[in-house]
């Protein structure tokens, strides 16, 4: 797609296959970090669920939070149990901070609405 979109610059390259394999590379690259940023959260969340000191309706709430979306859940969970900020969680997952907050907002929203409260 990105040569599609660049090719009137690409095509007056003299290394077009270069490039074409250069940006494969990096895209495949930045997909694999952040897949390892993502297993890398999922196991520190998963070493600190500890459920013995957990109430009824602390586990009710986590059980919500995994229904939403993946990365509403994501952000969510990275900003309530490690305490992240946007920055930081735009950053381990790859994503914009304009999005990290979308997905909180949206995230939260569906848990208020779901345990029946209104949004502020």
């Amino acid at each position: 797609m990105r040569v599609y979109r660049n090719w009137d610059e690409i095509g007056r390259l003299d290394y077009r296959e270069a490039w074409v394999r250069r940006v494969a590379l990096n895209l495949s690259y930045s997909h694999l970090r952040r897949w390892r940023a993502e297993a890398r959260a999922l196991l520190r969340l998963g070493a600190q669920r500890d459920t013995h000191d957990m109430t009824p309706e602390t586990l009710d709430y986590w059980r919500l939070v995994r229904s939403l979306p993946r990365r509403q859940a994501q952000v969510i969970a990275l900003s309530i149990l490690e305490d992240r900020s946007t920055a930081d969680i735009a950053d381990l997952l790859g994503i914009e901070t304009s999005t990290v907050r979308v997905h909180l907002a949206r995230g939260r929203a569906a848990l208020a609405s779901a345990i029946g409260e209104e949004t502020i």
